[in-house]
């Protein structure tokens, strides 16, 4: 088994469920039911439907660190208590414009604004009867802001929405044909076209400061990269010049891994498999099918169909820092009730390791990045919750952190600090520590030992000593989060 738990919703169900993968690719279905199916093509992507968001302890009354919220056809839920009880937050139509009973949705995503707050937020498009673009964004999970330009009215083309992710204070997404964007501090959202690119069934990630893109060209089957900056998107190399013909249930994935990048897609016939293509130096963009070297499994030969499909998962709650572990979850089809197969990436000279199978292709599984926040539950955890933060202003200078634990009681624990800028692809520097209010500094003054989990009685504090590059650059900003350990 691999990597951090990370939850999934059953979101094709007629009443869905929170799936916790505790030990992926095995997974256990947590607490009661809610809310309705998903209606708009969620075979195809069912990313990020449930999310742990604790930026909304100001206003939780039961007092517990933070909430499961979850989406689904019906709204978007919440749960204080583990997913044993449910709570509808929020129905987008309600707030007013378009819409009707079928709709498309990104998934749930945390994003830190330029203002330092942090936002739960998602794209929503309602597309039966008056098409519309929409953005909701929540800093405490209960008030809720919509964010609607009409410009962008014809826009939904009922395809849905697929993969989506953050840079900066910035939520991405695909759509059929373009990119959408949605800024978090300041409401703005938008689109940009992708031409002749077909993007629902392409894979996206951070490299570089930008957003990248594998597509899918219909007329040529060909593997085309793409980089959006500067408001357009621009086709930098081809990965391969003919493909396979796909489905919409076929899924392509990528990842960053040290300076390079990979991308997972289809060979030219179904019958050779998957291929994994190495590309580096931004600029240059050199290509490399590296897959006879690092494609094994059913994941070669005549095993995977034209709806196959895969899902990377970057394990930044276990191995946070410059290059956290990464697995591919692999399924042979897009059908709901087909397993997944687990591999561990080993590099770019090594095979991956095939490590076990079980969850479901089709549960919404939450494996995208949520930056200085925990995108994973597990109720046997610790999870650390930041009240405040604020620049010293007497004694040690630096940055004081107000935080509480929450988790089994009776339990101590370590914390460490790991940071980076926003546009970071992961948080990649463990930070230096200072003055804790309660348990010692380990080595190197990295972290703090003894702290007792006691589920918010006991406020702890501690200072950051971020580096000057940090402290003195005009506009400096910064994420960060604190793990348990």
């Amino acid at each position: 088994m691999g990597g951090s738990p990370f939850l999934g919703v059953s979101v094709l169900a007629a009443s869905p469920t929170l799936i916790l993968y505790n030990n992926p690719p095995s997974s256990i279905t947590l607490g009661s039911t809610f809310g309705a199916a998903e209606t708009a093509s969620t075979a195809s992507q069912p990313l990020n439907r449930a999310v742990y968001f604790t930026a909304n302890n100001i206003n939780n009354p039961s007092g517990s660190a933070g909430a499961i919220y979850t989406s689904t056809g019906t709204g978007i839920y919440r749960s204080l208590d583990g997913g044993n009880s449910w709570t509808l937050a929020l129905t987008p139509t309600s707030l007013g414009g378009g819409g009707g009973s079928t709709a498309a949705k990104t998934g749930l995503n945390i994003v830190t604004g330029s203002d330092g707050l942090q936002y739960l937020c998602f794209i929503y498009q309602g597309f039966d009867t008056n098409t519309f673009t929409a953005g909701y964004r929540t800093t405490d999970g209960y008030t809720w802001t919509r964010d609607r330009p009409t410009a962008l009215d014809g826009l939904a083309d009922g395809v849905g929405l697929r993969q989506d992710t953050v840079l900066g204070s910035v939520l991405y997404c695909l759509q059929n044909s373009s990119v959408l964007f949605y800024d978090v501090t300041t409401g703005i959202i938008g689109s940009v076209p992708a031409g002749s690119a077909i993007l629902e069934r392409a894979a996206m990630c951070v490299w570089d400061n930008a957003i990248y893109v594998a597509g899918y060209l219909t007329a040529t089957g060909g593997r085309p990269l793409y980089r959006i900056d500067g408001g357009k998107v621009s086709q930098v190399v081809n990965l391969a010049t003919s493909g396979t013909t796909a489905t919409t249930t076929n899924k392509l994935g990528m990842f960053v891994d040290s300076s390079n990048l990979y991308v997972f897609s289809l060979r030219v016939a179904s019958s050779t498999g998957w291929a994994c293509y190495q590309v580096d130096t931004p600029g240059t963009y050199n290509v490399t099918d590296i897959s006879s070297t690092v494609i094994t499994g059913n994941m070669s030969g005549a095993g995977p169909g034209t709806n196959s499909r895969v899902l990377t998962y970057v394990d930044g709650n276990n191995t946070p820092g410059v290059n956290p572990a990464k697995y591919v979850l692999y399924s042979a089809d897009g059908n709901d009730g087909t397993g997944f197969q687990m591999f561990q990436w080993n590099g770019s000279s090594t095979a991956m390791t095939a490590i076990a199978t079980g969850g479901n292709v089709a549960h919404g599984i939450t494996v995208s990045k949520a930056m200085t926040n925990n995108g994973t539950y597990d109720p046997f955890a610790v999870y650390p919750y930041i009240i405040s933060s604020n620049p010293t202003t007497s004694g040690t200078v630096g940055w004081r952190i107000n935080f509480t634990l929450w988790g089994p009681a009776g339990t101590t624990t370590s914390i460490r600090l790991w940071y980076g800028v926003p546009d970071d692809e992961y948080l990649t520097f463990v930070g230096t520590l200072a003055a804790p209010s309660s348990g010692s500094l380990g080595a190197n003054n990295t972290s703090i030992t003894g702290l007792a989990v006691d589920s918010g009685v006991t406020l702890y504090s501690v200072t950051w000593l971020p580096p000057t590059n940090i402290t003195t650059a005009a506009n400096s900003r910064f994420s960060f989060t604190l793990q348990p350990f």
